[in-house]
């Protein structure tokens, strides 16, 4: 296929991404459909009580630490730091700067959990989609293989088999979730053994299983896969039927850019439907996010994404929006109420956490280490070290000039989170 006809168009090749390990966390999106497909609320409480716990012990200088540390691609900085301070024999805990680096990927932890509910599921993945070109897979079949060390340790490599659930973000109608076989035999693994952090799909069937999750595609998609059975229901919602909305063919001009550009700013409605869809699922425990006005939001909200591709403006005269919202959505200047269901028991219990785990203050004033804590490294002192002084403190000026300038850029508070990017 040529997608660009004009000659004179650089036909180089741009990397956008690649496939590479990442750790996958619930959001309230996620949540409220399993809770919709009937998973038991006192799951998701204990793995959030699993993830305090975790959080709590990751000023220790072990297995856990580089564990959780390496879940999120993020923080490779800091997984060399640490690897660098182990092979060292440095303890974390007397190191300043190490300290400060974990306790800032603590604290935002803990603020992702209150603000997101973003729980951290160990079976669980975000992976890259592509398609089966081999057509060994049937319908309602994937291969999963994934690596923590990125293909770098074979013996780290884990095939998938068995049920698991598939979805992606964003994620609002309840068949948006689909439960799927992960398949692992000897014929697969040979002809997929290069596809490593990927979620492989079927290029038989009637309908694409990516399409039935969320209309999404392979063009870069990433999905949430679990394969922690206390998360998979027994059965799901039927998928929902996307349709995309026929794109309006006009004449490119600077003129028509500005008055689209003006126009989809002024008839952006995605975040409002996101917020209206949650509110009135949890007005509903018993239909949750099959509630008549979800699934209408739902519908629009596809369109709606599709809305700059296809320059069709989603209607919402007729659509219902929220005025009442739960307490975890921190509409603090608008009516609100206690969530009775298990999205507004894990705000609460988290909130209660970090108000006495001192998180609130830390978060608020940044981690304040005293100068007397810091002890002198003795290897680290070389002969001579006073003839490089004025030259040393010269150069920490300008560092300090640079890092301030960055953190006033994007109102950071330490330099801790600018190295550990949290």
């Amino acid at each position: 296929m040529q997608k660009f006809k004009d000659s004179s168009f650089n036909y180089s090749l741009e990397l956008l991404d690649y496939s590479k390990y990442r750790a996958r966390y619930l959001n309230r999106q996620i949540i409220m459909l399993l809770l919709t497909n009937k998973v038991l609320p006192d799951v998701l409480n204990t793995l959030q009580i699993d993830n305090i716990q975790d959080l709590m012990k990751i000023d220790n200088l072990d297995t856990n630490l580089f564990r959780y540390v390496n879940n999120d691609h993020h923080l490779s900085p800091t997984r060399d730091l640490l690897q660098g301070c182990f092979e060292a024999n440095v303890d974390v805990q007397k190191e300043p700067f190490v300290r400060g680096i974990l306790e800032t990927i603590r604290v935002r932890s803990f603020i992702n959990l209150k603000e997101k509910c973003n729980i951290l599921v160990k079976d669980a993945a975000r992976l890259t989609g592509v398609l089966d070109e081999y057509s060994l897979l049937q319908p309602g079949q994937i291969y999963v293989c994934i690596s923590e060390s990125n293909g770098v340790k074979k013996e780290d490599y884990k095939v998938i088999s068995g049920r698991v659930i598939v979805t992606k973000n964003p994620c609002l109608h309840p068949g948006d979730i689909r439960i799927l076989e992960a398949v692992d035999n000897i014929e697969v693994r040979k002809r997929f053994e290069h596809l490593v952090n990927c979620v492989v799909f079927p290029a038989k069937g009637n309908r694409p299983h990516t399409d039935e999750i969320a209309g999404s595609d392979l063009d870069g998609d990433q999905y949430f896969v679990s394969w922690d059975p206390r998360l998979i229901p027994r059965r799901v919602a039927d998928p929902m039927n996307y349709i995309a909305k026929k794109r309006i063919e006009q004449e490119v001009s600077n003129e028509a850019i500005i008055n689209f550009f003006v126009e989809y700013t002024n008839n952006d409605v995605l975040g409002k439907i996101d917020n209206s869809h949650l509110a009135f699922a949890d007005q509903d425990s018993e239909k949750f996010a099959r509630n008549p006005l979800c699934k209408e939001l739902a519908e629009l909200h596809s369109d709606a994404v599709d809305y700059a591709k296809s320059g069709v403006c989603p209607s919402v005269k007729y659509l219902t929006f929220a005025k009442l919202w739960p307490d975890y959505m921190g509409k603090d200047f608008e009516l609100s109420y206690e969530s009775k269901n298990i999205l507004g028991e894990l705000f609460r219990d988290i909130k209660f956490e970090i108000e006495n785990r001192g998180i609130k203050d830390i978060y608020k004033k940044g981690l304040k280490i005293s100068s007397d804590e810091i002890q002198i490294d003795e290897d680290m002192i070389y002969e001579g070290f006073e003839n490089h002084l004025e030259k040393s403190f010269e150069i920490l000026k300008e560092f300090y000039k640079d890092l301030r300038a960055l953190m006033e850029f994007f109102s950071i508070q330490t330099e801790y989170e600018v190295f550990s990017g949290n």
